[in-house]
């Protein structure tokens, strides 16, 4: 008896960690710097709610959870973004400017929504309102680490 009951936990809590994935991420890429500074830096939002930030050594820090009603809104919109290719303006470019991406997970599969690479912006047009939330989220787990 006792062997089942640890097995039934054991399954309860593996479903309960699979339960659980990524919805939207954004990511820094820091090139040309001291070498304490770089690496990637990025902050995630999971499906239960949690805002997570991973600095560039990969300590993880819960900054914030978002409510069941957020995460339904923020769900419902991934689910219905219509993808199709980024869109901005080519020029000039910088070497040393650090890089980044913006990434929504529609249906488990990463999709790319923003770039900014050497100075260069290009996003998904349907995709406003998620880099919107998205970069918000950033600036504040960036702030409150």
């Amino acid at each position: 008896m006792k062997s089942i009951i640890t097995m039934v936990l054991m399954l309860v809590s593996i479903n309960s960690m699979a339960a659980t994935s990524v919805l939207l991420k954004s990511r820094l890429f820091i090139g040309f710097a001291p070498v304490e500074y770089q690496g990637v830096y990025s902050t995630s939002i999971l499906s239960n709610g949690v805002v997570e930030y991973e600095d560039n050594k990969g300590k993880i820090t819960k900054v914030m959870t978002l409510s069941k009603e957020a995460v339904k809104i923020l769900t419902n919109r991934i689910n219905n973004l219509k993808i199709s290719e980024l869109q901005g303006e080519d020029g000039a470019q910088c070497m040393d400017a650090p890089g980044s991406e913006n990434s929504a997970f529609v249906h488990g599969t990463e999709v790319k929504i923003k770039t900014v690479i050497g100075c260069i912006e290009k996003s998904m047009p349907d995709a406003l309102s998620l880099n919107s939330i998205l970069d918000a989220a950033d600036t504040l787990a960036r702030t409150l680490k």
